[in-house]
């Protein structure tokens, strides 16, 4: 059944690509906005999006508060992720190998098995797939899981190698093998990545900044009317807010994953 929802109500919870692939949206963009009609998003009946994060990036970009979408009774994290693979599959923007990847440790993380994860992605990929990403995905969460517990024995000093290790759900030897290899990182690396952050939003600031004192003062000038200034105003407030909702996707993004374990 198709409805209308309103875009704030979404939740985002159900994640198979490890990002928005901003030129697909910007192109999904360009078709709603010229009329073309998107076929529904997917989602539950607690409004979590299963299958449609470009389209609602699409309609955010426009300003648009409200998208059609299709309510899936399905239920189980499981069931969602696999639901949400299979609908990118043939997708307009298929899914890769580390989207695949990515979605399987998602499942992983909610402690289901491989057998259990080939009977769910088994009726849209060969067994044989599913097996080889699986093992790349357990690689992957392990040495997640040994930066995690890097990460406590570095706040808590008092902590040993063994509660560490055990707090996150692997081997000791695993988590001291790693802890051996370890490169400091130099004190003025991470100073130097913050300082290109803060560069590049001085950039735009400025850049911005120039081009409206520009435009007011032709606005004083007598060339722009007010209304015109007024129109481009409200497109810099929603470019505006269109940079801050990539801004919170990604820092969100960033927290579902440094929350897994």
């Amino acid at each position: 059944m198709t409805t209308t929802v309103e875009i704030s109500k979404l939740k985002q919870q159900v994640y198979v690509r490890q990002e928005i692939n901003e030129d697909h949206m910007l192109m999904l963009a360009c078709l709603i906005d010229g009329g073309t009609k998107m076929p529904p998003i997917l989602i539950t009946e607690d409004n979590v999006v299963v299958d449609g994060r470009h389209r609602v990036r699409a309609h955010t970009y426009l300003g648009l508060d409200k998208i059609q979408a299709d309510i899936v009774r399905e239920s189980g994290a499981l069931r969602l992720l696999g639901l949400a693979v299979k609908q990118n599959l043939g997708g307009s923007l298929p899914i890769n190998k580390k989207d695949l990847q990515h979605a399987i440790e998602s499942m992983i993380d909610k402690n289901y098995i491989l057998k259990q994860i080939q009977a769910e992605l088994g009726q849209y990929l060969p067994s044989s797939t599913v097996k080889a990403v699986y093992a790349n995905a357990q690689w992957s969460i392990r040495a997640r899981r040994v930066r995690k517990a890097m990460d406590l024995m570095a706040t808590t000093p008092t902590l040993s190698v063994a509660d560490a290790a055990k707090m996150v759900g692997i081997g000791e030897n695993i988590l001291q093998a790693a802890i051996s290899k370890k490169k400091p990182i130099p004190p003025n690396v991470i100073n130097q990545i913050k300082g290109k952050i803060k560069q590049k939003f001085v950039q735009i600031n400025r850049g911005l900044g120039q081009e409206i004192r520009i435009l007011i003062t032709r606005w004083s000038e007598g060339e722009f009317s007010t209304e015109a200034i007024d129109e481009i105003m409200d497109s810099y407030h929603h470019q505006s807010n269109n940079l801050m909702n990539n801004c919170e996707e990604t820092i969100r993004r960033w927290s579902a994953k440094r929350e897994t374990k």
